[in-house]
Protein backbone atom coordinates (compact mmCIF):
# COMPACT_ATOMS: atom_id res chain seq x y z
CA UNK A 1 0.00 0.00 0.00
CA UNK A 2 2.85 2.38 0.91
CA UNK A 3 4.64 1.56 -2.35
CA UNK A 4 1.47 2.34 -4.36
CA UNK A 5 0.97 5.64 -2.51
CA UNK A 6 4.61 6.61 -3.02
CA UNK A 7 4.36 5.76 -6.73
CA UNK A 8 1.18 7.88 -7.09
CA UNK A 9 2.77 10.88 -5.38
CA UNK A 10 5.90 10.56 -7.53
CA UNK A 11 3.72 10.48 -10.67
CA UNK A 12 1.88 13.65 -9.61
CA UNK A 13 5.14 15.51 -8.94
CA UNK A 14 6.56 14.36 -12.27
CA UNK A 15 3.50 15.52 -14.24
CA UNK A 16 3.43 18.89 -12.44
CA UNK A 17 7.05 19.59 -13.35
CA UNK A 18 6.72 18.76 -17.05
CA UNK A 19 6.48 22.02 -19.17
CA UNK A 20 3.01 22.65 -20.58
CA UNK A 21 1.19 20.38 -18.10
CA UNK A 22 -0.71 21.68 -15.07
CA UNK A 23 -3.58 20.79 -12.78
CA UNK A 24 -6.88 22.68 -12.77
CA UNK A 25 -9.71 22.81 -10.33
CA UNK A 26 -13.20 23.21 -11.78
CA UNK A 27 -16.35 24.51 -10.18
CA UNK A 28 -17.60 20.95 -9.59
CA UNK A 29 -14.67 20.01 -7.28
CA UNK A 30 -13.12 17.58 -9.72
CA UNK A 31 -9.41 17.48 -10.45
CA UNK A 32 -8.45 17.27 -14.12
CA UNK A 33 -5.21 17.49 -16.08
CA UNK A 34 -5.04 20.35 -18.62
CA UNK A 35 -2.39 20.16 -21.34
CA UNK A 36 -1.66 23.73 -22.43
CA UNK A 37 0.32 25.30 -19.66
CA UNK A 38 -2.30 27.01 -17.50
CA UNK A 39 -3.93 26.64 -14.11
CA UNK A 40 -7.47 27.96 -13.51
CA UNK A 41 -8.13 29.09 -9.94
CA UNK A 42 -11.42 30.92 -9.12
CA UNK A 43 -11.76 32.72 -12.43
CA UNK A 44 -8.04 33.55 -12.95
CA UNK A 45 -5.71 31.59 -15.20
CA UNK A 46 -2.00 31.27 -14.27
CA UNK A 47 0.10 30.73 -17.37
CA UNK A 48 3.67 29.54 -16.77
CA UNK A 49 6.09 30.42 -19.56
CA UNK A 50 8.35 27.65 -20.82
CA UNK A 51 12.01 28.11 -20.15
CA UNK A 52 14.53 27.94 -22.95
CA UNK A 53 18.28 27.77 -22.39
CA UNK A 54 18.86 30.66 -24.81
CA UNK A 55 16.25 33.02 -23.30
CA UNK A 56 15.92 34.90 -20.06
CA UNK A 57 13.42 33.69 -17.51
CA UNK A 58 10.02 35.29 -18.09
CA UNK A 59 7.50 35.95 -15.31
CA UNK A 60 4.12 34.25 -15.13
CA UNK A 61 1.18 35.97 -16.82
CA UNK A 62 -2.24 36.24 -15.15
CA UNK A 63 -5.23 36.34 -17.50
CA UNK A 64 -8.69 36.86 -16.06
CA UNK A 65 -11.19 34.23 -17.07
CA UNK A 66 -14.91 33.77 -16.42
CA UNK A 67 -15.68 31.52 -13.47
CA UNK A 68 -17.38 28.19 -14.24
CA UNK A 69 -21.11 28.11 -13.68
CA UNK A 70 -21.59 31.91 -13.77
CA UNK A 71 -23.54 33.22 -16.76
CA UNK A 72 -22.10 36.33 -18.45
CA UNK A 73 -23.93 39.61 -17.81
CA UNK A 74 -26.11 40.79 -20.69
CA UNK A 75 -25.64 44.48 -21.47
CA UNK A 76 -28.19 46.26 -23.66
CA UNK A 77 -26.69 49.35 -25.36
CA UNK A 78 -28.73 52.51 -24.77
CA UNK A 79 -28.85 55.49 -27.11
CA UNK A 80 -30.33 58.98 -27.05
CA UNK A 81 -31.22 60.95 -30.14
CA UNK A 82 -32.79 64.03 -31.67
CA UNK A 83 -34.79 64.30 -34.86
CA UNK A 84 -36.43 66.86 -37.08
CA UNK A 85 -38.73 66.51 -40.05
CA UNK A 86 -41.83 67.57 -41.93
CA UNK A 87 -45.37 66.17 -41.87
CA UNK A 88 -48.29 66.44 -44.28
CA UNK A 89 -51.91 65.44 -43.60
CA UNK A 90 -53.86 63.86 -46.45
CA UNK A 91 -57.35 65.15 -45.55
CA UNK A 92 -56.55 68.87 -45.21
CA UNK A 93 -53.18 69.02 -46.95
CA UNK A 94 -51.77 70.92 -43.96
CA UNK A 95 -48.01 70.90 -43.44
CA UNK A 96 -46.12 70.89 -40.14
CA UNK A 97 -42.54 71.00 -38.92
CA UNK A 98 -41.61 68.47 -36.24
CA UNK A 99 -38.85 68.18 -33.65
CA UNK A 100 -38.39 65.53 -30.99
CA UNK A 101 -36.20 63.24 -28.98
CA UNK A 102 -35.92 59.51 -28.54
CA UNK A 103 -34.49 56.84 -26.26
CA UNK A 104 -33.17 53.75 -28.08
CA UNK A 105 -32.61 50.24 -26.71
CA UNK A 106 -30.40 48.11 -28.97
CA UNK A 107 -31.93 44.64 -28.51
CA UNK A 108 -29.53 43.00 -30.99
CA UNK A 109 -27.06 44.18 -33.65
CA UNK A 110 -29.95 44.52 -36.13
CA UNK A 111 -32.99 45.27 -33.93
CA UNK A 112 -33.71 48.41 -31.87
CA UNK A 113 -36.70 49.70 -29.90
CA UNK A 114 -37.30 53.48 -29.79
CA UNK A 115 -39.43 55.42 -27.36
CA UNK A 116 -40.03 58.95 -28.63
CA UNK A 117 -41.76 62.22 -27.95
CA UNK A 118 -42.27 64.92 -30.59
CA UNK A 119 -43.95 68.25 -31.21
CA UNK A 120 -45.36 69.36 -34.56
CA UNK A 121 -46.18 73.00 -35.31
CA UNK A 122 -48.49 73.47 -38.30
CA UNK A 123 -47.57 76.14 -40.80
CA UNK A 124 -50.08 79.02 -41.05
CA UNK A 125 -52.36 77.49 -38.38
CA UNK A 126 -52.76 77.95 -34.65
CA UNK A 127 -52.36 74.21 -34.09
CA UNK A 128 -49.72 72.25 -32.24
CA UNK A 129 -49.57 68.44 -31.94
CA UNK A 130 -47.78 66.55 -29.17
CA UNK A 131 -46.92 62.95 -29.97
CA UNK A 132 -45.63 60.04 -27.89
CA UNK A 133 -45.02 56.53 -29.19
CA UNK A 134 -42.78 53.54 -29.72
CA UNK A 135 -41.08 52.23 -32.86
CA UNK A 136 -39.41 48.92 -33.71
CA UNK A 137 -36.47 49.38 -36.11
CA UNK A 138 -34.99 46.40 -38.00
CA UNK A 139 -31.82 46.63 -40.10
CA UNK A 140 -31.84 44.72 -43.39
CA UNK A 141 -28.86 43.87 -45.60
CA UNK A 142 -26.32 45.96 -43.72
CA UNK A 143 -23.19 46.67 -45.76
CA UNK A 144 -20.35 48.16 -43.76
CA UNK A 145 -21.36 51.56 -42.40
CA UNK A 146 -24.63 51.63 -44.39
CA UNK A 147 -27.72 49.95 -42.94
CA UNK A 148 -31.11 50.08 -44.71
CA UNK A 149 -33.94 49.51 -42.24
CA UNK A 150 -37.67 48.94 -41.90
CA UNK A 151 -39.80 50.27 -39.05
CA UNK A 152 -43.23 49.92 -37.49
CA UNK A 153 -44.66 52.03 -34.69
CA UNK A 154 -47.72 52.92 -32.60
CA UNK A 155 -48.60 55.82 -30.33
CA UNK A 156 -50.88 58.72 -29.39
CA UNK A 157 -51.16 62.20 -30.88
CA UNK A 158 -52.69 65.10 -28.90
CA UNK A 159 -53.98 68.02 -31.02
CA UNK A 160 -53.90 71.34 -29.18
CA UNK A 161 -55.54 74.36 -30.82
CA UNK A 162 -56.71 77.73 -29.53
CA UNK A 163 -60.27 77.13 -30.82
CA UNK A 164 -60.94 74.10 -28.60
CA UNK A 165 -61.13 73.96 -24.78
CA UNK A 166 -59.19 70.68 -24.57
CA UNK A 167 -56.93 68.63 -26.87
CA UNK A 168 -58.27 66.08 -29.32
CA UNK A 169 -56.48 62.74 -28.97
CA UNK A 170 -55.68 60.48 -31.89
CA UNK A 171 -54.10 57.04 -31.97
CA UNK A 172 -51.77 56.18 -34.82
CA UNK A 173 -49.92 53.30 -36.45
CA UNK A 174 -47.05 53.81 -38.86
CA UNK A 175 -44.68 51.95 -41.11
CA UNK A 176 -41.74 53.03 -43.19
CA UNK A 177 -38.21 52.54 -44.39
CA UNK A 178 -34.94 54.43 -44.18
CA UNK A 179 -31.18 54.38 -44.44
CA UNK A 180 -28.75 54.68 -41.51
CA UNK A 181 -25.07 55.63 -41.68
CA UNK A 182 -22.92 54.50 -38.74
CA UNK A 183 -20.30 57.16 -38.07
CA UNK A 184 -17.82 55.47 -35.78
CA UNK A 185 -18.82 53.04 -33.05
CA UNK A 186 -21.28 55.26 -31.17
CA UNK A 187 -23.01 57.70 -33.55
CA UNK A 188 -25.66 56.97 -36.17
CA UNK A 189 -27.21 59.36 -38.68
CA UNK A 190 -30.42 58.22 -40.40
CA UNK A 191 -33.16 59.44 -42.73
CA UNK A 192 -36.52 57.76 -43.27
CA UNK A 193 -40.01 58.12 -44.73
CA UNK A 194 -43.07 57.07 -42.71
CA UNK A 195 -46.73 56.58 -43.63
CA UNK A 196 -49.26 56.90 -40.82
CA UNK A 197 -52.86 56.02 -40.20
CA UNK A 198 -54.64 58.17 -37.59
CA UNK A 199 -58.01 57.78 -35.90
CA UNK A 200 -59.79 59.39 -32.95
CA UNK A 201 -58.79 57.71 -29.72
CA UNK A 202 -62.45 57.60 -28.62
CA UNK A 203 -65.73 58.56 -30.24
CA UNK A 204 -67.56 60.26 -27.38
CA UNK A 205 -69.66 63.32 -28.16
CA UNK A 206 -67.28 65.94 -26.75
CA UNK A 207 -64.27 64.55 -28.56
CA UNK A 208 -66.15 64.32 -31.87
CA UNK A 209 -67.37 67.92 -31.47
CA UNK A 210 -63.85 69.20 -30.85
CA UNK A 211 -62.61 67.26 -33.87
CA UNK A 212 -65.31 68.71 -36.14
CA UNK A 213 -64.48 72.23 -34.91
CA UNK A 214 -60.90 71.69 -36.03
CA UNK A 215 -61.88 70.06 -39.31
CA UNK A 216 -60.35 66.74 -38.20
CA UNK A 217 -61.96 63.60 -39.63
CA UNK A 218 -62.47 60.44 -37.61
CA UNK A 219 -59.77 58.79 -39.74
CA UNK A 220 -56.89 60.41 -41.55
CA UNK A 221 -53.54 59.61 -43.11
CA UNK A 222 -50.20 61.39 -42.97
CA UNK A 223 -46.73 61.17 -44.45
CA UNK A 224 -43.62 62.32 -42.65
CA UNK A 225 -39.94 62.58 -43.58
CA UNK A 226 -37.43 62.55 -40.75
CA UNK A 227 -33.71 63.10 -40.13
CA UNK A 228 -32.38 61.40 -36.98
CA UNK A 229 -29.12 61.47 -35.05
CA UNK A 230 -28.50 58.89 -32.30
CA UNK A 231 -25.60 58.63 -29.83
CA UNK A 232 -25.22 55.15 -28.32
CA UNK A 233 -23.49 54.46 -25.00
Amino acid sequence: MRKQLAFLLASVVLLATVPGVAFAHSGHRRVAIHVGGSVVVRGARWVPVRRHPHHHHAPAVVVHDSSPGIAPRVRIPVGVGLFTGSLRLKHSGADAQSVGGLLRLRLSPNVALDGEIAESQFIGEDRRDLRIGGTLVVNVARRGALAPYLLVGVGLNAIDAATTPEPVTQSYVEGGAGLAVHVGAHFTLAADLRLQGLSLANDDGAMAAHARALGIPERDRAATARLVGVLTF
